[in-house]
């Protein structure tokens, strides 16, 4: 579908927003939900065989969840990483660079009874099982600190996102587009958009913040474009896709300018968003014990002093283990420094990456 031979075009990356369906063997079809006729395997296990046999993805993938997913498998993966070869979940938040190109997701809708609450584990229940495909408002809030991050960082790091990805639209985007005529073709969309129902109701405003160039969901099963001028300079161009199906409007091609000697092949964790995590982390440790999952005031944080290196991940990258280690670090350095402050205070220090990987 999206070759380059086919269209003319050269292709760097295959962008996906959602319902991937990552399903391994058919015990994941039991975390996905989905009406019993539309349980299929699909094809993703025939990228996840042995080394010489699975088939290989073309162009590198890059995906947030939707809300039919094997959310095992997500959950497995929550802050991103491979899941085949050139094959890369962004995590229930997430960002990266890659090809010179910034990218952050956000995976799974919005449900407001679910905002707060800690995750499920697998196995799920017919309860749990959508529970764990809903939007927490942590994840929001995480990557709003990544702009509030990269609006005090001096370093290079501070750059802007090019791509943001979600499955949910942000809600009041419509506005910003040919509202009419997506109410034409959708005219049942109208009372929620009326109430300010008609996807996310957090992400318009983190839109607002990180002013990305692009914002490209799905979910909705219709086509539609808009466009948010920040500024006389700065817009950020809003690309809804359909449905994967012939005739729909499912692809569309965008063309990211990236600075000039950007362009590594090499897909990397950023520093900020390694500071994110840092900052985020006893919140999601605490919700392990407790009914709610929020990140709390954060207005006053400062970034370390010292920021780490970016991480590059490949196929073998845990990422889970990769940044217990990294905020283990950081926090002894903390408690280090601690000891020679006057008042001796010391941080905590995760011991364990089983405390808190959820």
């Amino acid at each position: 579908v999206c070759s380059s031979d086919l269209w003319g075009k050269k292709i760097d990356l295959l962008l996906c927003c959602g319902d991937f369906q990552s399903i391994r063997n058919e015990a994941d079809l039991d975390s996905m939900a989905v009406p019993a006729k539309y349980r299929a395997m699909g094809d993703f296990h025939e990228y996840i065989g042995p080394a010489g046999s699975a088939k290989l993805a073309p162009y590198l993938t890059i995906f947030v969840g939707g809300n039919h997913e094997a959310s095992n498998v997500l959950y497995q993966n929550y802050y991103g990483g491979y899941i085949a070869p050139n094959i890369y979940y962004l995590g229930h938040s997430g960002v990266i660079d890659v090809k010179g190109v910034r990218i952050a997701g956000l995976s799974g809708i919005w449900k407001h009874q679910d905002s707060h609450a800690p995750y499920p584990k697998p196995p799920y229940n017919d309860s749990t099982v959508r529970s764990a495909y809903h939007v927490r408002k942590y994840e929001v809030d995480k990557l709003s600190l990544f702009g509030t991050f990269c609006a005090k960082s001096p370093d290079t790091d501070r750059r802007p996102i090019d791509i943001m990805l979600t499955h949910d639209w942000p809600a009041g985007i419509t506005k910003y587009g040919d509202e009419e005529q997506l109410l034409r073709y959708k005219p049942y969309f109208g009372p929620d958009i009326e109430r300010g129902e008609l996807g996310n109701p957090l992400t318009m405003s983190l839109l607002s913040q990180l002013q990305p160039r692009y914002w490209c969901s799905a979910h909705l099963h219709c086509s539609f474009h808009a466009n948010v001028a920040h500024t006389d300079s700065c817009r950020t161009q809003f690309l809804a896709l359909d449905k994967c199906t012939k005739g729909k409007s499912f692809l569309d091609f965008i063309d990211v300018k990236v600075p000039s000697g950007a362009c590594s092949e090499a897909l990397t964790i950023p520093p900020l968003w390694q500071e994110v995590l840092r900052v985020a982390q006893p919140a999601l440790s605490r919700s392990v014990s407790s009914a709610e999952l929020h990140l709390g005031d954060v207005s006053n944080v400062n970034i370390s002093a010292t920021l780490p290196t970016a991480i590059s991940v490949n196929s073998n990258t845990n990422l889970g283990v990769e940044i217990f280690s990294l905020i283990n670090q950081i926090e002894k350095l903390g408690n280090k420094r601690s000891r020679d402050d006057e008042d001796g205070q010391q941080a905590t220090v995760t011991e364990n990456v089983e405390d808190w990987l959820i």
